[in-house]
C-alpha cells in the first residue's frame, strides 16, 4: 500500500449512482475502522448514525435545507450514509463508561494506572469546560479526526 499514491488519487464523490452498494463485510470494516478512530486522551465524544436504508435517509434528507439541501440527493443515493455527531458536553457517565472499557481490554497494568487515567481524563475535562470554555468545540476537533480516518480508510478500501 502506497498511503501517498492513495491519498493523491482519492477524491469526493459530488454524485452516486443508488444502484452501487458498499458490500457489507466491506462496510463493517470501514466501521470497525471508524470504532478504533483516535481521540485525544481517548474521549470518544461521539456517536454515529447509519442510514443503510431509505426511511433512514429520508429522515436525514428531509433535515437538509436552504444551504445544505443540495447534499440531499447524495444521502437519498449513497449506499450508506453515516451521521457524524458530537457529544456536547462530557459527563461522569461518559467518563465511567470508557474507564470500564478500557479497564475490560486490559488498557491499564495497574489500579494506579487506571486512576491516573481517569484523573488524566478528568483534568482534559475541567480545563476544556472551565478554563477555556469551548469543550463543545474540543469535542468536535476530536470527531474530525474520526472523520478523517473514515475518509482515509474509504480512500484505502477504494
Amino acid at each position: 500500500m502506497d498511503l501517498l499514491k492513495i491519498t493523491q488519487t482519492r477524491y469526493t464523490t459530488k454524485a452516486y449512482d443508488p444502484s452501487k452498494k458498499i458490500p457489507a463485510e466491506q462496510f463493517e470494516r470501514l466501521l470497525e475502522i471508524l470504532r478504533l478512530a483516535p481521540s485525544s486522551i481517548n474521549i470518544q465524544p461521539w456517536h454515529f448514525f447509519i442510514a443503510d436504508h431509505e426511511a433512514a435517509k429520508q429522515r436525514i434528507a428531509k433535515a437538509l435545507v436552504g444551504t445544505y439541501a443540495y447534499n440531499a440527493p447524495k444521502v437519498l443515493d449513497s449506499s450508506h450514509t453515516i451521521l457524524f455527531c458530537t457529544k456536547a458536553d462530557i459527563n461522569e457517565l461518559h467518563l465511567e463508561n470508557l474507564l470500564n472499557r478500557d479497564d475490560l481490554s486490559g488498557r491499564f497494568k495497574d489500579e494506579s494506572a487506571k486512576e491516573g487515567q481517569k484523573n488524566t481524563r478528568a483534568g482534559y475535562i475541567h480545563y476544556y469546560r472551565n478554563e477555556k470554555g469551548d469543550i463543545q468545540r474540543w469535542a468536535e476537533n476530536q470527531t474530525f479526526i474520526a472523520l478523517g480516518q473514515m475518509l482515509l480508510a474509504a480512500g484505502i478500501e477504494g
